[in-house]
């Protein structure tokens, strides 16, 4: 784990795979708004100048949203994301497949997050996109459980969350000997999203693997106030670069130590 204001801490899948459109879902394109992704743009213009691409350093993303059909009982919008084909990225800006107030949770939808993940980027680019998706993010986390990882991550990194900070986890050198934080990885929704992701599209994804996580605080100005910031006073990130066998920063041994639980996401 290194810190900084920026800090350091299989299956082949069917040719077939699931769509919106099999569970009875819509798609529709929504207006982008540059702040909604401008806290993954640096990682991927500074990707792109490091590896001289061809296509222009800032990304252009187009973005969209998933709802039930017209007339549902249930809350319309189950998600909302922006894609990059260039910059092989995708953001999530919400997702609600659940119903919040039951409990056991039912289900909206019986679609996976991280099928409908696979469909939405495949979908915005083309079939064969998936071998080469590189980044992932998530937007502004609201989720309860997922910000209290946030926290536990950045108190293992010993960095102060209501700072402007990142820290990154690297799994081929961080989880060799920290099981609390390799259990947060498989604990929480978006990073075990993520593990799930390249678990069950395998295949489409060319064997990809966790390179980093980062996780961002973007600070909170009366940080010296004793009240609990609410999440629009503390925004919180998430980015996920994945690598591949053979490339920069290709061991994937840490994956060997997350593979077996994989099974049950």
């Amino acid at each position: 784990m290194a810190a900084s204001n920026s800090s350091s801490i299989n299956n082949a899948s069917s040719i077939l795979r699931d769509t919106i459109e099999d569970f009875g879902l819509t798609r529709e394109s929504t207006v982008w708004e540059p702040k909604d992704t401008s806290f993954i743009d640096s990682y991927l213009v500074y990707a792109s100048l490091s590896e001289s691409s061809s296509h222009p350093p800032m990304p252009e993303w187009s973005s969209y949203k998933i709802t039930l059909p017209r007339g549902s009982r249930s809350p319309t919008l189950l998600n909302g994301y922006a894609v990059s084909p260039s910059h092989h990225a995708y953001v999530t800006f919400c997702v609600q497949l659940t119903a919040t107030e039951a409990s056991p949770l039912p289900r909206i939808t019986a679609m996976r997050y991280r099928d409908m993940l696979a469909d939405n980027y495949i979908s915005a680019c083309s079939p064969g996109a998936m071998a080469k998706l590189r980044w992932l993010g998530v937007a502004n986390i609201l989720h309860q459980g997922s910000r209290s990882t946030f926290k536990q991550v950045f108190r293992l990194a010993d960095m102060n969350i209501l700072s402007r900070s990142t820290v990154a986890v690297y799994p081929s050198i961080d989880l060799t000997d920290r099981p609390e934080l390799r259990d947060l990885l498989l604990r929480d929704p978006f990073t075990r999203g993520v593990l799930a992701l390249l678990h069950h599209h395998a295949g489409e994804l060319g064997h990809a693997f966790v390179k980093r996580f980062v996780f961002i605080s973007e600070g909170y100005e009366d940080h010296e106030h004793s009240g609990e910031p609410s999440p629009l006073e503390l925004r919180l990130n998430l980015v996920v670069e994945l690598g591949r066998p053979g490339g920069e920063g290709g061991d994937a041994s840490a994956k060997n130590d997350l593979k077996a639980p994989l099974a049950n996401l």
